[in-house]
């Protein structure tokens, strides 16, 4: 399966990478269940948005637009899968019949055939709220295509949003990309849409003018679910497989399938998290013994089933289940993972953790003074003078402060620990929720057959993680329980995975 399907295309002037991080191509590390360096950057850019968010004003227009047929849409589809009109001055022309007459008044009247005004004007119609619907924030775009107003947006009301966002993406691509205020998040997700529905679907109307639609990547798209249930390790492979087999072929002669198995035949979703959360999707409904515990609910779930549990990327149980031997990572998914011993009646599990808290920098004072004491929270009082600056002591040069770092005697170079000489197996994962002050925490109990003596080292090291050792307590000479307990989501950071 292509792994840029999972990663947002580099559209030019696309804000794509702040809707979420995961869509980042270098977001994932090399070990299953890490984040890259990139991707750490990433989160914390996505942290500092969240925690100090910024005020954007933008501008959307307000007018009326004219009434556009279905006939007068699928000639434009048609027409810009070409490529933009040839000249800026035909690219306008078109442009106003669908979003109406200019009303600016131009000092030079040449003006308003520049693309760049052209782009101004797409935006600031796409930024309407009251017309358009935002893509950025939707887990099924197929939803508001497929359901009729106020529910949804009505199948010509949607293709008429997808044909002024197709109609921005080229605009831009012949531009260079470059920035555009109106180019927000909403508008982003609306070109890729766009973009996705153009390359993927053809449009066309039956004898009795009814609007029928094929897939044109259905092919690839069965290839790669069945590619990630074969990875997965998915225990109904085989009845899955021929469902998915033909699943198309009974679609096209008139059956019905779900919202996310439609989507996924034609290749409509928002990468990132949502990809994630719509391959699994696909997954479940695809088998048909499944299809009654429906699409996933929320987008860092996990799934349980016949002694066996996939969890999110961005799952707590999914970054910690990550380092078991023989768990892999694609799309956003980790598996196959040990099953839940005592499962829940509903397969898919819901974990709440707090998010990753990151710590504050170091702050420059109005005089110039660099204070890193902020690192662990405490205050000046508590700062040790010793610790080595990026900055000058008193009575050093900038040189100094080089030579003494690149002074390699003066550093102790890191041994990493011995291999252990056994290796700890997990037989067991048990969850429930307890309440913490109105915080609901889930706790895993993991049964490792490992010495009581090596227990903290081996258990560190093999598993290379950071837990809050709540209990030990000894079943035997060889064998051990513990009471594992965590309210946040883990941070392991490696190096990029490497895509082919």
């Amino acid at each position: 399966m292509p792994p840029a399907l999972y990663h947002a295309d580099e559209l030019k002037g696309s804000t794509l990478h702040q809707v979420d991080t995961e869509l980042h191509r270098k977001f994932a590390g090399l070990v299953p269940g890490t984040v890259s360096i990139t991707g750490y950057s990433e989160l914390i850019a996505e942290h500092v948005r969240t925690t100090s968010p910024r005020t954007v004003t933008t501008l959307s227009s307000t007018g009326m637009l004219p009434f556009v047929s279905g006939k007068q849409l699928l000639a434009r589809i048609d027409r810009l899968r070409v490529g933009l009109d040839f000249t800026d001055q035909e690219a306008f022309v078109a442009l106003r019949q669908l979003l109406g007459p200019d009303r600016t008044m131009w000092l030079n009247p040449a003006d308003r055939f520049k693309l760049s005004n052209q782009i101004k004007d797409i935006c600031m119609a796409l930024n309407r709220r009251d017309i358009f619907e935002d893509f950025s924030n939707t887990s099924s775009v197929a939803a508001l295509a497929l359901t009729p107003p106020p529910t949804g947006m009505g199948m010509w009301n949607f293709v008429y949003q997808i044909v002024l966002g197709y109609e921005l993406h080229l605009r831009l691509e012949k531009e260079g990309g470059g920035w555009y205020s109106g180019v927000n998040d909403k508008v982003s997700a609306n070109m890729l849409i766009s973009k996705q529905w153009i390359n993927n679907v053809e449009m066309f109307t039956g004898g009795d003018s009814k609007l029928e639609m094929r897939s044109r990547v259905q092919a690839r798209q069965i290839d790669g679910l069945l590619r990630f249930a074969e990875i997965m390790e998915w225990p109904q492979i085989s009845e899955m497989r021929d469902y998915v087999e033909n699943v198309y072929v009974d679609f096209v002669g008139g059956k019905t399938v779900t919202v996310d198995l439609w989507e996924w035949l034609f290749g409509i979703m928002l990468p990132g998290k949502f990809y994630a959360s719509k391959i699994m999707s696909a997954l479940v409904t695809a088998t048909p013994s499944l299809g009654s515990y429906g699409a996933i609910p929320y987008v860092n779930l996990g799934f349980n089933l016949q002694g066996r549990s996939w969890w999110r990327c961005r799952n707590i149980l999914g970054s910690v289940l990550a380092g078991v031997h023989g768990v892999k990572s694609v799309c956003g998914w980790i598996g196959p993972c040990p099953g839940v011993t005592e499962p829940p009646e509903n397969p898919w599990i819901r974990i709440r953790a707090r998010p990753v808290e990151f710590l504050r920098g170091t702050v420059t004072d109005p005089l110039g003074n660099i204070d890193d004491a902020s690192d662990d929270g405490s205050g000046e009082e508590a700062y040790d003078t010793t610790r080595r600056l990026f900055s000058p002591r008193a009575g050093e040069t900038v040189f100094d402060v080089i030579q003494d770092l690149s002074d390699m005697s003066l550093w102790n170079e890191p041994v990493p620990p011995p291999k252990a000489a056994l290796t700890p197996m997990m037989l067991e994962l048990n969850i429930r929720h307890l309440s913490n002050s109105g915080l609901r925490v889930s706790q895993a109990l993991r049964t490792l057959h490992i010495p009581c003596t090596q227990i903290r080292y081996s258990f560190r090291h093999i598993l290379a993680l950071e837990h809050m050792l709540s209990t030990v307590e000894k079943c035997s000479d060889t064998q051990v329980m513990l009471l594992l307990s965590r309210i946040s989501n883990p941070m392991k950071v490696v190096g990029v995975r490497k895509y082919w």
